[in-house]
């Protein structure tokens, strides 16, 4: 492969001198059988990707610690997963108990007095 460069230079010895060292250097790129341009596309799209896996696992994450999953995931795409992850972490757990409504069934405080999700009061 070195061997056209090294044919062109011998025609000419003084054509690589006329290069600028970048341009020197792509025609040895290309001689060696090396592209000039990288596509990056791909790795773009692998970063994307873990990107928004982290956003999805930092979700999880809030959704074990009772918080909103679909705002720390949102929270996580914005800004960052990892700056997520550690502001979900530093929150402090919402330990209160809970019971089903019996009206709507999903899981409210035990000390409430009417459920937030269907406004109706719990069944004490």
């Amino acid at each position: 492969m070195r061997a056209g460069l090294l044919a062109s230079v011998r025609e000419s010895p003084n054509a690589i001198d006329a290069l600028s060292p970048r341009e020197a250097r792509l025609q040895c790129w290309k001689g060696m059988g090396m592209d000039s341009s990288i596509d990056f596309s791909g790795i773009l799209v692998f970063i994307a990707l873990l990107w928004i896996v982290q956003a999805i696992a930092v979700g999880a994450i809030a959704n074990q610690r009772r918080r909103n999953p679909l705002a720390w995931a949102l929270l996580a795409i914005v800004t960052s997963p990892f700056v997520a992850a550690i502001l979900l972490v530093a929150a402090p757990i919402d330990k209160r108990p809970r019971v089903e409504c019996l009206n709507c069934g999903e899981m409210v405080i035990t000390d409430a007095k009417v459920c937030h999700f269907c406004g109706k009061q719990s069944g004490d």
